[in-house]
C-alpha cells in the first residue's frame, strides 16, 4: 500500500508536471506522510465499529472472506472484501421462490455445516467474534465443477452502520416459508 501510493504519486507529478495531489478523505492511502496529513477534521467512525472491524482484520478462517480495506465515504461506512465468485443463498432462495422449487438438501446442509464451522470458530478466536445479523444475504457460497460446496460469511453485523437498505427484500424466517 505505502510504496504503491508513494509511486503514484510521484508518477502523477511526473506525468502532469503539477505538484499538488487530490486526496480521497476518508479512504486509505498508506503510510506515506504526504498522502497521510489532512488540512480539516476527517469524520469518525464509531467506536463500535471500528472494535468490530478490528476483530474482523485479525480473524483468519477459510470460510470469512478478508477484509481488504474499510473507511467512510459521505459519512457512511465502507468495507471491501477479498473476491468470491458465488452467489448469496438469500439471492438462490428467491430463484428458488420464483420457480417454485426447493433447494437441494445435501446443498443446504453443506452450507450449513460450512456456516456452524465457521461460527465455532469466530466464537472461540483469541478475540471473540459474534455475526449480529446472519441473514441469508450475509452467506455465499460457490459450487466447484467437482461439486464442492465453498461457503464464505460477510458483514459480521456491519451492515448495522451503513442504515438498512429499503431496496432490500425482507428475508425473514416467515417471508421465507410463504
Amino acid at each position: 500500500g505505502s510504496e504503491a501510493v508513494m509511486l503514484a504519486v510521484k508518477a502523477a507529478r511526473a506525468f502532469t508536471g503539477r505538484s499538488r495531489i487530490a486526496k480521497i478523505e476518508g479512504a486509505y492511502h498508506g503510510l506515506y506522510d504526504y498522502a497521510q496529513v489532512s488540512e480539516g477534521a476527517a469524520p469518525e467512525m464509531p467506536r463500535e465499529l471500528r472494535e468490530l472491524l478490528k476483530g474482523l482484520r485479525a480473524f483468519r478462517h477459510d470460510n470469512v472472506l478478508a477484509v481488504i480495506n474499510h473507511g467512510l465515504w459521505e459519512r457512511r461506512p465502507y468495507i471491501v472484501y477479498d473476491a468470491f465468485e458465488g452467489a448469496s443463498v438469500g439471492a438462490a432462495l428467491d430463484e428458488a421462490r420464483r420457480v417454485d422449487e426447493l433447494l437441494d438438501t445435501s446443498l443446504l446442509r453443506a452450507i450449513f455445516d460450512g456456516v456452524a464451522g465457521t461460527l465455532d470458530a469466530a466464537h472461540n478466536a483469541a478475540r471473540p467474534l459474534l455475526h449480529l445479523d446472519l441473514t441469508p444475504g450475509c452467506l455465499l457460497f460457490h459450487l466447484d465443477p467437482e461439486g464442492e460446496v465453498h461457503v464464505r460469511l460477510v458483514d459480521f453485523g456491519l451492515g448495522r452502520f451503513a442504515g438498512p437498505d429499503p431496496s432490500a427484500p425482507m428475508r425473514s424466517a416467515r417471508a421465507l416459508r410463504n
